[in-house]
């Protein structure tokens, strides 16, 4: 799980190739709510099947 800067979001890490791996990435709000009532950051949460495939 990562936080990232709404300004700051590594968008090729996030909706990347995952070089035919299953991956899953879970984004949602996070972070400080500013003043106008808006979230700074997005969290992100990685995941990968791991086993056998």
């Amino acid at each position: 799980m990562d936080t990232f800067k709404k300004d700051q979001f590594p968008t090729d890490k996030v909706y990347g190739d995952t070089h035919g791996k299953a991956e899953l990435r879970v984004i949602t709000c996070g972070g400080n709510l500013t003043k106008d009532r808006h979230w700074d950051s997005n969290v992100v949460v990685f995941a990968h099947l791991i086993g056998k495939e």
